[in-house]
Parts: structure tokens; sequence; C-alpha cells
């Protein structure tokens, strides 16, 4: 609801159940020039709705955007990489697995960051 309520101080009509802005289902986004340059409601500053401590047992933190996590969540990610080393590889793994879901509905970026 504070996302809601940020758009329509910025003027944005948003109509009751309308998920999506100009297309996307975000409002905010890296990227994405035209929206933000346009007065939108779409914006890059990010909103944290959970935060969380890494540990030394941690050994990957996976950024991506929705069109990953709209087809597997973190628990079948992290599984899907576990035996890859390279950060690289295991970013294509992801989005390789991701494309030939046919939930896959929307682009894709993955960032595999390995901490140790």
């Amino acid at each position: 609801m504070k996302e809601r309520k940020r758009l329509e101080e910025m003027g944005i009509v948003l109509e009751t159940h309308q998920t999506r802005i100009n297309g996307l289902g975000v409002s905010r986004a890296f990227g994405d020039w035209f929206p933000k340059e346009n007065q939108t409601g779409i914006i890059s500053e990010p909103y944290l709705s959970d935060l969380f401590e890494l540990t030394v047992e941690d050994r990957r933190v996976i950024l991506a955007s929705d069109g990953l996590w709209d087809v597997m969540n973190g628990e079948k990610a992290f599984s899907l990489i576990e035996s890859i080393s390279d950060s690289t590889e295991a970013s294509k793994k992801l989005i390789q697995t991701a494309l030939s879901s046919s939930k896959c509905l929307d682009n894709i970026t993955v960032i595999v960051i390995n901490l140790h």
C-alpha cells in the first residue's frame, strides 16, 4: 500500500486492480530509462521490504529481475546452481532454466555473486 500511495502522490492514476504501469509489473526498476524520464511513477530507488544479514555460512547472493522469480523461488534457484562454482556459468544456468519454462513471459537478468 505504501507503493500505491507513493504513486498516487506523484499524480499517477491507478485503477483498483491495476498491476502494471506502462506494461511493467514493477514500480521500481534498474534501467528502463523511458518510463523514468517520462514521469510514469517508475523510479530506481530501492524499496527494502525485509532486511537480513549475511552470515559466514552464506556462499552466494543471487540478484535477479522478476523474470527469474516469476519462474522459480530462491530455494530452487540455489539448488540449481549448487554444483556450479563459476558465477557467470551459474547465472547462465538460471537464465537458461527460466527461459525453458512455460511460465517464462518476461526478460531475465541474473547476477550471481560468490562470497567466498
